[in-house]
């Protein structure tokens, strides 16, 4: 009998401890079911070993692909670690939330992933969940007990993700939870900024528009600082007039960022930065 064939990214993950550990995360990541079942019931082998070069797991390399099958096989072993993370702190759990892997979330927080744990520059996967507009992940992760203020080191919370992003639908499922739409990352407490300022960073033409309309508004031009922009309860009345509605076709890819900050004001953000 010869040799078996591998594939290419099998024999990649062939370096390191133990040949059948690296096929492991090989047939993982290529969703081969079949291999996976088999190694894990012919070989006693290490299910959390790591990729020598990355610090990967099999589980890891399977929630960053969203592979519902493998998952539930990995997470079936005796042995499996959850939360075992690379060499950049990621842990499947961020994995997954990070490319928006719904049902992957879903049964690694049912097998008691921790909702906290961050890689290492701080975030969460709320955080990346946030980050990238998926806001079923951001329910799923909230329900299970996410902190919706968790920060980076530099302060960044998962609201300044979403806002600077553009995802008013996750700013607002953020702001039902109880996020801090104060709160002042460290890179900019000098000039003041918060989530509402992220949402304008490199928008000029979103700045510009709500800027002249407030303005319009209330006779005073509001001046540079977020507090005098949006001070005025007439900012409401602009909204709700649809007024946004030819402003959609001025703003076309920029209209994301406008709603996130429709979303903001519709609970409340405005009126406590005009205390």
């Amino acid at each position: 009998m010869g040799y078996p064939l591998h594939t290419r990214r099998q024999l990649k993950n062939m370096r390191g401890a133990g040949d059948e550990e690296a096929l492991l995360r090989g047939a993982a990541e290529e969703d081969d079911v079949a291999r996976v079942r088999q190694l894990l019931k012919a070989h006693a082998l290490d299910v959390n070993a790591r990729d020598p070069t990355s610090g990967e797991t099999a589980l890891q390399l399977a929630a960053q692909e969203g592979l519902v099958a493998v998952i539930r096989l990995l997470l079936e072993a005796p042995g499996i670690c959850v939360d075992a993370a690379d060499d950049s702190g990621w842990t499947p759990l961020q994995a997954a939330a990070r490319w928006g892997h719904l049902e992957a979330v879903k049964l690694l927080l049912r097998a008691g992933a921790r909702t906290e744990s961050a890689n290492e520059s701080g975030a969460t996967a709320l955080h990346w969940a946030a980050s990238y507009g998926y806001a079923d992940v951001v329910e799923a992760l909230l329900g299970a007990g996410a902190n919706v203020n968790a920060q980076q080191e530099n302060g960044t919370t998962v609201l300044h993700f979403a806002a600077a992003n553009g995802n008013p639908n996750v700013v607002t499922l953020l702001l039902q939870s109880g996020a801090n739409a104060c709160q002042v990352d460290k890179a900019c407490q000098a000039s003041g900024k918060t989530p509402f300022m992220k949402a304008l960073e490199n928008k000029d033409t979103v700045s510009m528009l709500i800027t002249a309309h407030v303005a319009a508004y209330t006779n005073v031009l509001p001046s540079t600082g977020e507090r005098e922009m949006v001070a005025d309860h007439r900012v409401q009345e602009f909204v709700r007039n649809n007024i946004f509605v030819w402003l959609r076709l001025i703003l076309a890819p920029q209209f994301q960022i406008f709603m996130t900050l429709v979303a903001m004001l519709s609970y409340g953000y405005f009126t406590i930065l005009a205390m």
